[in-house]
């Protein structure tokens, strides 16, 4: 099912966060003796054994893909530091217009605590130019909400009443994946107008009421945006998972194009942990933890990481 028009410059911003910041290295080739030739295809190099794993066929030689070479020597994200500060900034935009967007109230949540009664930072207000800075602790995992004030009709975002009701944007959680080691400017974030998700819902067979959404886009060792890669998720057994083609959303294939952009809708609330596989191979590049509120969009980049598993 094809829907929901999708500007690729917007959601190529969403990020936010950069590969580099987690310290991925590429490990060296798989390599045997040079009078031995190891394979005619990929599929030659998976069957030497989990040592080979992810090994593409090159020249006869299985060596490890570029893209994923990372994922044997994934560095840990760094640890929260409460007496070290960093400043992160996060323009922000309309989805459609990509114009900038003041007035966003931007506070900083604990993971654990999806209604953010108690936030640890804000709020601070996004200015005329859209951007919004945040103090937060050096190594912070948790979230940033960013909510628009003046919005009406959010608990029509579902699917409930008529599209006149809705004004403003979708309440969006952006989770900090990978957490910051230092001073950072963000990519845009495009804010979805309440009537846009009311699109991208007609792509599930069925409304749940009380559910939450997710977008999610993932990066290679390249820190560049992945094709071939699927999504699953816990709390997510009733969920429509869609991908973009084009320049649209579809429910009707199985894995990211070259934009790495795809998502879930309707997710149950609370945490919910995205998992990233490589739709050729069965490998597990990543996960990802979101926190998921009722009718808002949960923002994540998926990033390989130390969870990495093979079939």
């Amino acid at each position: 099912m094809q829907a929901w028009g999708v500007p690729k410059r917007a959601w190529s911003g969403i990020v936010g966060m950069s590969v580099v910041g987690i310290g991925l290295t590429a490990a060296c080739s798989l390599v045997l003796p040079s009078d031995e030739l190891q394979c005619a295809s990929n599929d030659d190099c998976g069957a030497r054994g989990p040592a080979f794993a992810g090994s593409v066929c090159i020249n006869s030689v299985c060596q490890t893909e570029p893209k994923w070479g990372c994922l044997a020597n994934v560095k840990p994200p760094p640890e929260r530091d409460p007496s070290i500060k960093v400043t992160y900034s996060i323009p922000l935009m309309d989805f459609l217009s990509y114009a900038p967007l003041a007035g966003i109230e931007a506070r900083g949540c604990a993971q654990a605590q999806v209604d953010c009664t108690s936030p640890l930072f804000g709020p601070t207000v996004s200015g005329t130019d859209g951007t919004v800075s945040l103090q937060m602790d050096y190594g912070f995992d948790g979230y940033v909400e960013l909510k628009d004030p003046n919005a009406t009709g959010v608990g029509g975002g579902g699917g409930s009443g008529g599209a006149g009701a809705l004004s403003g944007y979708a309440t969006a959680l952006l989770a900090m994946n990978p957490p910051p080691s230092g001073d950072a400017v963000s990519p845009p974030v495009p804010m979805l107008p309440l009537g846009i998700i009311g699109q991208l819902l007609e792509q599930a067979p069925e409304h749940i009421p009380g559910q939450g959404h997710v977008l999610v886009q993932v990066r290679d060792c390249q820190d560049n945006s992945a094709a071939g890669i699927s999504f699953t998720a816990t709390g997510a057994e009733k969920a429509t998972v869609f991908y973009i083609r084009g320049q649209g959303s579809t429910t009707d294939v199985k894995d990211t194009d070259a934009s790495g952009i795809g998502g879930l809708l309707y997710v149950n609330t609370g945490t919910v942990v995205v998992t990233g596989k490589r739709s050729d191979t069965g490998q597990t590049i990543g996960e990802v933890s979101l926190s998921v509120r009722p009718d808002t969009a949960s923002y994540a980049v998926l990033v390989p990481s130390q969870v990495h598993t093979t079939p």
